[in-house]
C-alpha cells in the first residue's frame, strides 16, 4: 500500500467514525468549562447538545441549549431532564461528566470539599440517571457514559474521596446496566487520564509533567480519543458494549 493510499483509507475511516453518532439528543452535564465545554463544541457539529452547568453559560452555538442546574439539587435535576425531554420527545444519548477534585489528604481536608465530592461527583450523576433512564425506557433506546478518571487505579495520596466517588460511580453503572439491557440501554464509563484543564491544574500546576510518570503511556488524554470512544460506545450495533469501563493511557 503506498502513502497516498493509506492517507486515504485513513481519511476514509476517520470520516465514517465521526459520523457514527448523528442527528441525537445529548445531555452533556458540566459543560461550562474543561472536558465538558470541549465534548459540548465538538458534539454539537452534527447533535442537538443540552447542556447542564450551574453557571450562566451563554453561546452563539444553534445546537447548544443551555440549562442552568446544580446537581447538588435533586428537584433542579428532575425538572431540567423533564424540561428537555418535553422540548427534543427523546433523549438518546447522557453524559455525566461533572465533577469537582479536591486532592489533600483525608486528616486536612474540609467536611464541605468531602461532601461536594460525594454529592457532584456521585449523587448528582446517580440522580441525573435514573430521571433520563425513565425517559430512555419509554423509548426503549438509550446509551449513558460515565467520565470516570485514572484515580481508583493509580490510589494517588489525597485522591481519597475522589477516587472513591468515580469507584462508586463505576460499580453504580454496572447495575444499571444490566437493569437497562433488556430494554436497548446500556451504561458505560471512560475512565480518562487527565486533559490539561482547571481540574488538573489545581494538582500539577503549570507543570503537566508531574502526572505523567504515573500514565504508562506517557501522556495526556486528548479529546478526539475521548470523543471516538464515546462514537464507539454510542455507534450503530453498540447494544451489546455494555457494563464497561475504558481507561485511557495504558491504565489497567
Amino acid at each position: 500500500m503506498n502513502v497516498t493510499t493509506l492517507k486515504n483509507t485513513l481519511e476514509i475511516n476517520n470520516l465514517e467514525l465521526h459520523e457514527m453518532i448523528k442527528n441525537k439528543n445529548i445531555i452533556i452535564t458540566g459543560i461550562s468549562r474543561g472536558l465538558g465545554k470541549e465534548l459540548c463544541y465538538k458534539l454539537s457539529k452534527n447533535n442537538k447538545i443540552y447542556g447542564i452547568s450551574r453557571s450562566n453559560y451563554k453561546t452563539k452555538n444553534k445546537n447548544i441549549i443551555h440549562y442552568k442546574c446544580d446537581l447538588s439539587d435533586e428537584n433542579q435535576i428532575k425538572v431540567a431532564v423533564s424540561d428537555i425531554f418535553k422540548q427534543c420527545g427523546s433523549i438518546h444519548i447522557l453524559i455525566n461528566n461533572a465533577a469537582v477534585l479536591k486532592t489533600m489528604p483525608i486528616s486536612l481536608m474540609n467536611d464541605k470539599d468531602i461532601k461536594d465530592m460525594v454529592t457532584i461527583n456521585l449523587l448528582g450523576s446517580i440522580l441525573m440517571t435514573k430521571y433520563v433512564f425513565r425517559y430512555m425506557a419509554q423509548k426503549k433506546y438509550g446509551r449513558i457514559i460515565n467520565i470516570s478518571s485514572m484515580a481508583p487505579k493509580i490510589s494517588a495520596v489525597g485522591d481519597s474521596v475522589y477516587a472513591a466517588t468515580k469507584a462508586g460511580l463505576e460499580s453504580f453503572s454496572r447495575v444499571i446496566n444490566k437493569e437497562g439491557h433488556g430494554i436497548n440501554i446500556t451504561v458505560n464509563n471512560i475512565g480518562i487520564t487527565g486533559l490539561y484543564t482547571g481540574m488538573l491544574k489545581q494538582i500539577v500546576g503549570d507543570n503537566p509533567d508531574i502526572i505523567l510518570d504515573i500514565i504508562p503511556h506517557k501522556n495526556l488524554a486528548s479529546i478526539d480519543s475521548i470523543i471516538k470512544i464515546i462514537e464507539f460506545i454510542c455507534g450503530e450495533n453498540s447494544e451489546d458494549i455494555g457494563s464497561q469501563t475504558i481507561y485511557l493511557g495504558g491504565i489497567s
